[in-house]
């Protein structure tokens, strides 16, 4: 069995294999399914030394947090952190948004794209300025197609 530091200098296609860059921080804000998938698989990869889910839902964030703490023996080491303030996201290099609006019972699709632009307009602002990654951040956002393409309208 190879472990990361033996696998050859070239795979197959004698592409040179590179190194992937482990970041500082990432951000995750929505700690729904989406958000707390997406955290969980970047601290399986050991994408970042530092996790951080941000929603509005104390209780969802604080159980999200829990629920990722107790694997972490299983997973390359990382802290994890969650908070309904925004200011969790500081200094994280990337910041994922998978906030979302819920469809309600007999809303239309449009009208569920709508509420979830409208969420996303409220969370992607706070959500960058407080990373403060600067030209180095990178910015993530997760939404139905039908949400983009309502946002690219409106």
């Amino acid at each position: 069995m190879s472990t990361r530091d033996d696998r050859p200098e070239s795979d197959f296609l004698n592409r040179p294999v590179t190194r992937r860059q482990v970041l500082k921080g990432a951000a995750v804000v929505g700690a729904g399914a989406v958000g707390a998938t997406s955290a969980y698989a970047m601290l399986v990869r050991g994408a970042a030394r530092r996790v951080v889910l941000h929603d509005i839902n104390a209780a969802k964030v604080r159980a999200e947090v829990l629920d990722l703490g107790h694997g972490a023996m299983f997973v390359p080491e990382a802290e994890i952190d969650g908070s309904d303030d925004v200011e969790i996201c500081g200094g994280s290099d990337v910041v994922v948004v998978t906030a979302g609006a819920k469809q309600k019972p007999g809303q239309t699709r449009m009208d569920l794209a709508g509420a979830t632009v409208d969420v996303l307009k409220k969370v992607r602002p706070a959500a960058s300025i407080v990373s403060a990654g600067g030209a180095n951040q990178a910015g993530i956002s997760w939404a139905t197609p039908m949400a983009r393409a309502y946002s690219d309208w409106t």
